[in-house]
């Protein structure tokens, strides 16, 4: 999982603002953690582990009726998939991230 620090999506829209940028860029720093290491950063000690199938129900019933603002296949699916991307195109642009992304979590928390 990447996580992107504030400080550095600050400076990429203050580069936007000075530099010409059509299209899209990928904001997230040149690193990822790996999920035990998040696990580890926000302190749970061990992870409650299920089958797919139940957390999936779990996630449908809590989104549909307990108000839950996360859709069911946003945060499995986050989980499941790798989605590292790269920033080397925003970086083409002159922007450098200043925080890894442990740094940024770890603000965030």
């Amino acid at each position: 999982m990447q996580f992107i620090h504030e400080a550095d999506v600050a400076a990429a829209f203050i580069q936007a603002l000075r530099t010409e940028m059509p299209g899209i860029y990928n904001l997230v720093p040149d690193d990822y953690l790996h999920w035990d290491e998040v696990l580890h950063i926000v302190g749970v000690r061990t992870a409650l582990t299920v089958p797919l199938g139940v957390a999936r129900l779990f996630m449908t019933v809590a989104w549909r009726y307990f108000g839950s603002p996360t859709h069911p296949t946003w945060l499995l699916n986050d989980l499941l998939d790798d989605f590292t991307v790269s920033n080397a195109r925003l970086r083409a642009t002159g922007w450098m991230p200043r925080y890894r992304s442990e740094a940024a979590l770890r603000a965030a928390l």
